[in-house]
């Protein structure tokens, strides 16, 4: 007779091997939302995936945009280091969630909001010494939402 452990520890085995046999299966989902583009016939632009890659949006300006789900693209705000300034944002079909980042990337110090659907957020912040980083993504379900941002 084989005893309790025995049959864990060959069922522990097989179950390894039979992992170890089958090919990782890659996720290849595209999640819905706007993947950072902007809405058709609005003039509004596309983000960056990067922070290298980000456009430059002018100050003051207003853009409209679909944020991509659940990940932050990313553009710089032409407003001089030291210069106070708002953003006023507004989400309709879904939530966003927004970051005013320095240079290097960091959000510490600096203001965010997340912004759903006719709830629209005003956040005040001030322009970075080199570059001022605008983050954005969709958050929740992302059901495409289109945001407008009005930087004054």
């Amino acid at each position: 007779m084989v005893s309790a452990m025995n049959r864990f520890s060959m069922i522990t085995i097989a179950f390894t091997l039979t992992l170890a046999a089958c090919p990782m299966k890659k996720d290849t989902s595209t999640p819905t939302g706007g993947a950072g583009t902007p809405p058709a016939a609005t003039g509004g632009m596309k983000m960056a995936g990067t922070m290298a890659e980000a456009p430059t949006q002018a100050y003051p300006s207003t853009v409209e945009l679909k944020p991509a789900c659940h990940q932050d693209n990313y553009l710089v705000l032409a407003v001089p280091a030291g210069k106070e300034f708002e953003v006023e944002i507004t989400s309709v079909g879904g939530c966003t969630h927004l970051n005013v980042m320095k240079e290097n990337g960091s959000t510490n110090d600096m203001p965010n909001a997340e912004v759903c659907a006719d709830a629209p957020k005003t956040l005040k912040s001030v322009g970075q010494p080199g570059k001022t980083f605008i983050a954005i993504n969709e958050t929740g379900v992302c059901a495409g939402a289109t945001t407008t941002l009005s930087f004054k």
